[in-house]
């Protein structure tokens, strides 16, 4: 169960906003308690400013970054063909003037390589095969171009962009985020937005009203698209930023066109109260806390139910008994912890286990999601997801109590069955 870090791509304002670094070291210690390897990209590292941040100023976050926790993953070569240290990444950002705009000057030179050669020597570092990513990303846009969601996103804009997009294509073979994403692209980078603003209608329309008009609509959905170019690459599962809490579909992939729908559903709930976890004692957990829990009995129950799924059956009460001990246990170990320092906060939780019965045209799937952990006013936990393997499943919704929307999708079926987390509102925070 290996999770990508989306949390950390750059276009995230967890990963970004300095006001927001405690919510996310807050996030991958809790991602790691729920995931045996958890999977950054080169960019995430070194264009990231609250990684970066907290590495620096946090001297608890460097043991985090340990072989048998985290993987850094290579995606940007040299022209020959080799990639790129993150130093090198680093310079190469340097000299095109690439850095993310809120990332600290401090971060920018050559002094901090130093830093990012003892991460590398660290952690794990995984090379895909990256030539492909572009060429995948681009199969993807070009069937998100002409589906009905893209239609439904831009609206009355579709029709401009449909025709600029064919023109994008005409003279670009292979797509990247810098055709869409303004973020990513350098002056000489030619986007959709040039092609939209070229169209006769908008001869009175700069390149920069286009965008503003245009990329709210479109930037997320290709955003997402690249999160799933990459996650198909590495064969791991994302951890979705809430930014893109409503591009799921993009992510995971447009099960709809596969014809699968949800016929049934079923609704096992059991409450437990989860004594001191709030984002700040989630920020506060130490490594070897973190590592001890992760090595506990239920912590391999959890995991073998989860990783195993896929070649044996679990009934509901399996699932949810092994997921609720695992929060238990973590419970128990964290609130030790923290009344060892004198702080008692108390925070509510529930804990879901849904059964889907999904039909497609082939083959009918049945997919189990669980351990959706509301707590600290934040929906924090990964969400379980147990499917065999093949299986198309469709996206999913969770209505919480209040109204909102908490949304989760299962994966189609890869090699091992699944484990995701979205952000959202909590139902239930009490003191």
């Amino acid at each position: 169960m290996h999770g990508y870090f989306g949390l950390a791509h750059r276009n995230a304002a967890l990963a970004n906003e300095r006001s927001q670094l405690q919510s996310y070291i807050a996030r991958l210690k809790h991602s790691a308690l729920f995931h045996r390897k958890l999977v950054l990209a080169d960019h995430m590292v070194v264009n990231s400013p609250n990684f970066l941040r907290a590495y620096s100023d946090h001297p608890d976050f460097k043991d985090l970054c340990d072989k048998s926790l985290l993987e850094v993953a290579h995606f940007e070569r040299f022209k020959d063909g080799r990639f790129m240290s993150l130093p090198e990444l680093r310079d190469f950002y340097k000299r095109l003037g690439l850095f993310h705009p809120k990332l600290d000057n401090r971060f920018k030179h050559d002094d901090v390589d130093n830093r990012l050669a003892s991460i590398e020597s660290a952690v794990v570092r995984l090379f895909p095969e990256s030539t492909k990513r572009d060429p995948l990303f681009t199969e993807y846009c070009d069937a998100y171009a002409v589906s009905q969601s893209c239609m439904n996103r831009l609206g009355k804009d579709y029709g401009e962009f449909d025709v600029a997009y064919h023109f994008l294509r005409e003279n670009t073979p292979i797509l990247g985020i810098i055709n869409f994403d303004p973020e990513h692209a350098t002056v000489d980078d030619k986007t959709i937005y040039d092609y939209v603003a070229d169209l006769p209608r908008n001869r009175n329309q700069s390149v920069d009203t286009v965008i503003k008009r245009l990329s709210p609509a479109l930037v997320p959905s290709m955003r997402a698209l690249l999160i799933r170019a990459e996650t198909t690459l590495l064969g791991y599962q994302p951890i979705i930023p809430s930014e893109l809490a409503g591009e799921l579909d993009l992510v995971l992939g447009n099960v709809q066109l596969m014809g699968a729908k949800p016929d049934d559903q079923e609704l096992d709930e059991v409450a437990l109260t989860l004594d001191a976890i709030d984002e700040k004692t989630l920020a506060e957990l130490t490594p070897s806390l973190i590592m001890s829990i992760r090595e506990t009995d239920e912590a391999r129950c959890f995991w073998e139910i989860v990783e195993c799924s896929s070649q044996k059956e679990a009934s509901l009460s399996e699932i949810r008994e092994a997921a609720a001990q695992y929060v238990r246990r973590i419970s128990m170990d964290v609130t030790r912890d923290t009344w060892s320092r004198g702080n008692r906060k108390t925070e509510s939780v529930i804990v879901r286990v849904l059964r889907h019965t999904l039909s497609t045209s082939k083959q009918n799937a049945e997919v189990v999601i669980g351990t959706s952990i509301q707590l600290g006013g934040l929906l924090y936990a990964p969400l379980v997801v147990l499917a065999p393997i093949g299986q198309a499943v469709a996206k999913l919704l969770n209505k919480s109590a209040d109204g909102e929307t908490a949304t989760s999708s299962p994966v189609v079926g890869a090699n091992l069955s699944v484990s995701q987390s979205t952000l959202g509102r909590a139902t239930q925070h009490t003191q």
